[in-house]
C-alpha cells in the first residue's frame, strides 16, 4: 500500500516539476506513462472515452469534406489530444478516490519549489541565466527581465503550476484548518514574484475578489471576514509602500504597459490571437466548425507570417497563445460555444460555489483561459477537475474522509 501511495505521489511531483526534463519539446512522461493509464481507466470510465470519441467521430466526419486538410497533421494532433484526454481522466480518478495524496504532493511540493528558486537565483548570479530563467523582452517600459521558469517552457505555465496550489492553502482555514499555513503560502509568494507572470497573479486576485469580497455570506461570517479583512489590508498595504517608496518597480510600470496597450505579452495572450483565429477561419469560411485538429500549423503558417512580420521562421510560429481561440480556430464557433456550455454546466451540477477551494481554481482558470493557455494543456483540464470535483473536499483534510473506491461508491 505505501508503494502504491508513493508512486501517485511521485508521478504527481514529476508532473509538476519535471514532466519535460530531457525530452523532446512538446513531450512529456505523462503522455509517455497515458497508455498505462488507459488500459488501467478505459473499462472505468467507458462512458467518457465513448463521448470524446463520439465528438471526435462528428467533427471528423465534417472535416472530412474540406479539401485544404492535411491529414497528417491532422491526425498526429488527434492522438496528442487524445492522450491529453486519458491523462485527465487520470487525474479524475486520483482527485475523487485519493484526494488525500494530492494534499501530501502539494506538501512536499511547496519545499521543493523553494529549494529550486534558491538554486535557480545562484545560478543567474554565477552568470547562468539560462538554466532556470528565461531572460525575455517584457514590455517597452519594463525591458527585459529574468523571469523564472524552472524545467518548463516559460513562466506563465511554471506560475500556472503554483496556481492550484496556492489557492489550496489560503482556503484551508476557512475549510476546516485551526490555522493558516503561512509559511508555505509565503514561499508560493515568493515563487510568483520571481516568475512575474502578471496574468497569473492578476487572475488570481480576481478570482478572490469574486469569491470572497463579492459574497456576502463571507463578510457576515466572523471566521471568514477575520480572514478575508486581514488579507486585503495587507494587500493594499504592500501596494501603497510600494507606490510610495518604489514608484518604477517592475510591477507598476508592466501593470501602466498593460493599460496603455504597450504589453507585449498581452496583446499577444489575449487580443491578437482573436485577430489571428478569424483570419484563418476566413480563409475557407470554416467559422462554424473550424479548420480542424493540426491545421493551425498548415493553413495558419502564411497568417502568422504576415501578421507579425516574420522574416525568420521562429521556434513558435504555428501556435495561438489563447486557449480559447485555439479552440474556436480548430472547431468553430460552435465548438466553442459547446465548449464554454460544458462549463457553466459542470459548474452548476458540481455546485462549485458551495466550496472555497473549488469556486477560487473554477473563476481562475475560467479568466485565464480569454488570457492564455493552449487545447494541448494538460494542467489547464486538471484545473477544471479540482473545480468540478465534489469528493475532494472531504480528502483534502489531514485525514480523508473517503480513502477507498469502495467507501466513495457507498
Amino acid at each position: 500500500m505505501n508503494w502504491r501511495v508513493n508512486i501517485t505521489v511521485l508521478v504527481i511531483l514529476i508532473f509538476i516539476f519535471f514532466n519535460e526534463v530531457g525530452l523532446p519539446s512538446g513531450l512529456q512522461y505523462t503522455a509517455i506513462l497515458a497508455p498505462f493509464f488507459f488500459l488501467k481507466f478505459s473499462l472505468k470510465y467507458w462512458k467518457s472515452f465513448a463521448i470524446f470519441s463520439g465528438i471526435c467521430l462528428g467533427y471528423f466526419l465534417i472535416h472530412l469534406f474540406n479539401k485544404e486538410v492535411t491529414w497528417f497533421y491532422y491526425g498526429r494532433s488527434f492522438v496528442l489530444h487524445f492522450l491529453v484526454f486519458i491523462q485527465v481522466v487520470a487525474f479524475y480518478h486520483i482527485v475523487n478516490y485519493k484526494g488525500h495524496l494530492i494534499k501530501k504532493a502539494f506538501d512536499i511540493s511547496v519545499y521543493i519549489h523553494l529549494f529550486l528558486v534558491i538554486i535557480g537565483l545562484l545560478l543567474l548570479l554565477i552568470g547562468f541565466p539560462d538554466a532556470m530563467f528565461e531572460v525575455t523582452h517584457v514590455s517597452t517600459s519594463v525591458g527585459v527581465l529574468p523571469r523564472f521558469r524552472i524545467f518548463t517552457e516559460e513562466p506563465s505555465y511554471y506560475s500556472m503550476l503554483i496556481a492550484p496550489v496556492f489557492l489550496f492553502y489560503i482556503t484551508r482555514y476557512i475549510d476546516g484548518e485551526k490555522r493558516m499555513d503561512f509559511e508555505k503560502i509565503g514561499i508560493l509568494i515568493v515563487c510568483f514574484f520571481v516568475s512575474f507572470s502578471f496574468g497569473i497573479i492578476s487572475t488570481i486576485l480576481i478570482s478572490m475578489f469574486i469569491v470572497y469580497i463579492l459574497r456576502l455570506k463571507n463578510l457576515k461570517d466572523k471566521k471568514r471576514r477575520n480572514l478575508i479583512f486581514p488579507l486585503a489590508g495587507i494587500l493594499f498595504s504592500i501596494i501603497a509602500l510600494m507606490y510610495l517608496f518604489i514608484p518604477d518597480n517592475p510591477i507598476f510600470i508592466r501593470f501602466s504597459d498593460i493599460i496603455s496597450g504597450q504589453d507585449s505579452s498581452g496583446k499577444g495572450r489575449v487580443t491578437e490571437p482573436w485577430l489571428l483565429s478569424l483570419e484563418m477561419l476566413k480563409l475557407n469560411g470554416d467559422y462554424w466548425f473550424g479548420i480542424g485538429w493540426g491545421q493551425i500549423r498548415t493553413l495558419g503558417d502564411d497568417v502568422i507570417r504576415t501578421f507579425y512580420m516574420y522574416t525568420e521562421t521562429p521556434d513558435n510560429k504555428f501556435g495561438l497563445p489563447n486557449v480559447l481561440t485555439e479552440i474556436t480556430t480548430l472547431f468553430g464557433f460552435v465548438g466553442l460555444t459547446i465548449f464554454l456550455m460544458i462549463q457553466l454546466v459542470f459548474y452548476k451540477i458540481t455546485k462549485v460555489y458551495k466550496s472555497h477551494f473549488r469556486s477560487l481554481i473554477f473563476w481562475f482558470i475560467f479568466i485565464y483561459q480569454f488570457t492564455g493557455s493552449y487545447s494541448s494543456n494538460v494542467l489547464y483540464y486538471c484545473c477544471f477537475v479540482l473545480a468540478f470535483s465534489p469528493a475532494f473536499d472531504n480528502q483534502k483534510l489531514k485525514k480523508p474522509l473517503i480513502t477507498s473506491e469502495k467507501q466513495q461508491n457507498k
